[in-house]
């Protein structure tokens, strides 16, 4: 650090980034983070992943960046979800009301700026693919049709367009009840 004249561990990861960066655009490539890739600049040309909260996503758009939302708070869908006295505690608690309702897109942001969001089902906590199936729906369609429809439309509207989750659940069971645990 001292011998590029780094004083701060954040410019240290913004000098990181930026020789990333130029890899990656040497291959022709683009730079996607995760919102920490602010805390030490980064190139008009980066992707920001929001996933500490909106916030990071506000600053990214503010600052020009294209932004995916992926909050823990309404995205991480490896958190418990359903009886807590049923389910294991997994890091924290995500219904799938607050899966839907979710605003993406941020007031005081350019709508362009949101590329749409991210569910997130991080695997370490989940012991097989059936509770991986229970860990997902029905928040995984809730969150499908929240980064699917335009700000102000009602989420209702959408709905008769794709026929609803039903025809997925029918074949997401018959998976399931073939499924070995």
């Amino acid at each position: 650090m001292k011998k590029l004249g780094i004083r701060h561990v954040e410019d240290l990861q913004g000098y990181f980034m930026e020789r990333v960066e130029k890899m990656l655009t040497a291959k022709g490539k683009k730079l996607l983070g995760w919102d920490e890739i602010l805390e030490g600049g980064i190139s008009s040309g980066a992707t920001v992943m929001s996933w500490r909260g909106i916030k990071g996503g506000i600053e990214a758009a503010q600052l020009g960046h294209e932004v995916v939302m992926t909050p823990t708070t309404f995205a991480y869908i490896d958190y418990t979800q359903g009886d807590p006295t049923v389910d294991p505690r997994i890091y924290a608690r995500l219904r799938c009301q607050t899966s839907y309702s979710y605003e993406p897109v941020p007031d005081g942001v350019d709508a362009k700026l949101i590329l749409g969001g991210q569910g997130n089902l991080w695997t370490e906590q989940i012991p097989n693919l059936r509770y991986a199936y229970y860990m997902t729906y029905p928040r995984a369609w809730a969150l499908s049709e929240v980064f699917g429809h335009r700000k102000g439309q009602e989420l209702g509207e959408i709905r008769p367009k794709n026929g609803g989750p039903f025809p997925a659940l029918r074949c997401c069971a018959k998976t399931l009840l073939h499924c070995r645990l």
